[in-house]
């Protein structure tokens, strides 16, 4: 069950970005549900999560090496969208704002791909402003704590809930969100 969650959840932000954060974040969850969950699972699956996390991270590997700009862009981009957040904190600039006001600032993006903020949390920081990003933390932490919660239940009870892996995959979305935009399409 543990597989399946993290793979439903980390399986959609891999179709929907194709991104070296994804892949990562993948892995690094695929290892966090071998630690949490290690004594329950059998030989065969330990080695089935162990490759597979390494196998993630070796793509999210091959990906920056094939794009190395892609750090060098975020970079970029970050202080021009703090500055952003920081020029209207409590409401944000609004649907477009970034991308309007990146443009207004005369920066030439290198690509158009350069023209967003790439950090979910700075994209709802600079649309939403302080208001939308409390509401989002809310939200999100309902979502953490219900699971945690079957989680707990699932565990108590010896086994191994498909809570966990959702969790998990919930987990490394978010951390993946860091820094690609997931929560805006």
């Amino acid at each position: 069950p543990v597989m399946w969650g993290i793979l439903a959840i980390q399986g959609g932000a891999v179709v929907v970005t194709r991104s070296i954060g994804t892949f990562a974040s993948l892995a690094v969850t695929l290892m966090l549900a071998l630690i949490v969950a290690w004594r329950h699972f059998r030989l065969s699956t330990r080695v089935l999560v162990l490759l597979s996390g390494f196998a993630a991270g070796a793509v999210g590997l091959l990906f920056l090496y094939w794009s190395p700009r892609s750090l060098q862009d975020r970079l970029d981009i970050y202080p021009v969208a703090l500055r952003m957040f920081l020029d209207h904190p409590i409401l944000g600039l609004g649907a477009r704002g970034f991308i309007e006001a990146y443009a207004a600032q005369g920066v030439t993006p290198m690509s158009p791909w350069q023209i967003a903020t790439h950090s979910g949390f700075l994209d709802i920081l600079v649309i939403w402003g302080l208001l939308g990003f409390v509401c989002f933390l809310g939200a999100l932490y309902t979502v953490f704590k219900g699971a945690g919660l079957a989680i707990r239940r699932g565990l108590n009870a010896g086994s191994i809930p498909l809570a966990l892996g959702l969790w998990l995959g919930l987990l490394a979305f978010t951390l993946n969100a860091a820094s690609e935009n997931l929560f805006s399409f």
